[in-house]
């Protein structure tokens, strides 16, 4: 089955990850302006762990999908990732004495 693909057909297992990837990357940023706006920060805190742990799912399922055109990350995704990452970074770092703890528990 794998070979009948189009040689420019992206696997479907992979195009569902890339779709999640981005779904995250969007929810991610709607965290950090709700963050901005006054949002409590656990909550927030939150939100962010749980849609990383989601990203970070649909990362490991790219990285196990059958290899094909597409497959490798773009260097928007890599971008976008590292982005992610600072902007956790940065938000812990914000973060009340308690919150880290909670975070960090």
């Amino acid at each position: 089955m794998a070979n009948a693909a189009a040689p420019d057909q992206e696997p479907a297992a992979a195009a569902a990850a890339r779709a999640v990837i981005a779904d995250c990357d969007a929810k991610l940023a709607t965290h950090r302006a709700a963050l901005e706006a006054g949002a409590d920060p656990a909550l927030v805190t939150q939100w962010i762990s749980e849609t990383q742990a989601r990203r970070a799912r649909a990362e490991a399922e790219l990285r196990t999908a059958p290899e094909g055109p597409g497959a490798r990350m773009s260097r928007d995704e890599i971008a976008r990732l590292v982005r992610s990452i600072s902007d956790l970074a940065a938000v812990i770092q914000q973060a009340e004495d308690e919150d880290k703890a909670e975070i960090y528990r």
